[in-house]
């Protein structure tokens, strides 16, 4: 059996992670305007999940996909509180996003990978 081996679905999750990172990078730009920051770390967070999913399509070593997982499982779980604090923040609830708030929407996340 290959190790290795490439398929249209790691190709196009590749191609949505340097995409995804892209915007990124270019939000950043905008990080004066409400939201900005944390639609960064939205997208930075789904780029990293769609890359190292990407590269872990193309492998059937289990060593390597143990090695992948705890990335995925950060990544996709990791998305969660700043997406919440960039609604937050775009519709002008911005006066919710305390240190306090940001904890009690990462408590569920932080579990999350904990049990995994």
């Amino acid at each position: 059996m290959a190790a290795f081996t490439l398929s249209w679905p790691a190709v196009l999750s590749v191609g949505a992670g340097v995409l995804s990172l892209v915007l990124a990078r270019v939000v950043w730009g905008f990080r004066g305007r409400p939201g900005a920051v944390y639609w960064t770390l939205v997208q930075v967070t789904i780029g990293v999940w769609a890359l190292v999913y990407g590269v872990a399509l193309t492998t059937f070593d289990p060593a390597l996909r143990r090695a992948f997982e705890p990335v995925l499982w950060l990544a996709r779980i990791g998305v969660v509180p700043p997406l919440f604090l960039f609604a937050l923040a775009y519709t002008g609830f911005d006066r919710y996003v305390t240190p306090f708030s940001v904890a009690v929407v990462s408590i569920v996340p932080a579990a999350t990978v904990a049990v995994a």
